[in-house]
């Protein structure tokens, strides 16, 4: 259930959904503002509204798998992961 404790701080604006429904330009100049919008249906739906430039920050990879493992934290510690050595088994075709 939605209610004021559970909402991070950082939301500006938290509309119910009849609210955001009937003032929904508003709601969109809001997004366009603050780059986010919250929206709560039936107290415990919630769905959040993103500007298109936002929503590409989020789904954007932000470098490759190698620079990701590269900027990981403790680089020295060892996690022991080994290739396994087996040759490929023999199918009959």
């Amino acid at each position: 259930m939605v209610n004021k404790d559970n909402i991070p701080s950082h939301w500006p604006k938290v509309w119910q959904f009849q609210e955001a429904k009937a003032k929904l330009s508003h709601v969109m100049d809001e997004v366009q503002e603050s780059g986010m919008q919250m929206i709560v249906r039936n107290r415990d739906e919630i769905y959040v509204i993103l500007s298109k430039e936002r929503y590409e920050e989020f789904t954007q990879p932000k470098g490759s798998l190698i620079d990701f493992f590269l900027s990981a934290p403790y680089p020295e510690v060892d996690l022991g992961i080994k290739r396994n050595q087996d040759l490929p088994r023999e199918i009959d075709l």
